[in-house]
């Protein structure tokens, strides 16, 4: 039964990924940073130091643990429980894919852009960041936490359920 829970999973993230482009809010530009090229240049503060973050996140991802770096703590009670419960030997799990990239498999040393950052309030923030040559990417959202901003959930692009509420729905809570 749990073999069938996993496939059901993946094929709807697969038909996730496939979905339609996303719809915004209001747009603030992000300024050039490196390793991510930006397609505009930033108008204030809060997108530049998203940027900054972004971009720092994006050139670590072959690093192990970015999550409990840069993620938030709600998220990360979510993730270390399914974790816990992806033990058995031979099954895929819940985190069959990099949920930075929205993909399985990728080019070895690929280059992404931040698209775009749209301000949802004071405290929450919707990333979208892509990479060109595989079409992969991310949503994030952000939030305030502590003073910093960490990233609260992931959307695979053009899909409105984010990983938060898909984990939610795996460990039945």
């Amino acid at each position: 039964m749990k073999l069938y829970k996993h496939i059901i999973i993946t094929a709807a993230l697969l038909l996730a990924f496939c979905a339609a482009a996303c719809t915004s809010k209001t747009s603030v530009n992000s300024s050039e940073v490196a390793p991510c090229e930006s397609e505009t240049v930033a108008t204030d503060s809060v997108s530049d130091g998203i940027a900054e973050l972004i971009a720092e996140i994006y050139g670590k991802l072959s690093e192990p643990g970015l999550e409990y770096k840069y993620c938030s703590k709600g998220y990360l009670a979510l993730y270390d429980a399914i974790a816990a419960t992806d033990t058995v030997p031979d099954e895929v799990g819940f985190f069959n894919y990099n949920h930075w990239t929205s993909a399985q498999d990728g080019p070895d040393n690929p280059v992404f852009a931040i698209k775009q950052i749209t301000l949802e309030s004071d405290s929450v923030i919707i990333a979208e960041v892509r990479e060109d040559e595989m079409n992969t990417g991310a949503n994030l959202r952000l939030i305030k936490e502590n003073g910093a901003w960490r990233v609260d959930d992931f959307f695979i692009p053009g899909d409105s359920i984010g990983e938060v509420e898909r984990m939610r729905d795996y460990l039945h809570v």
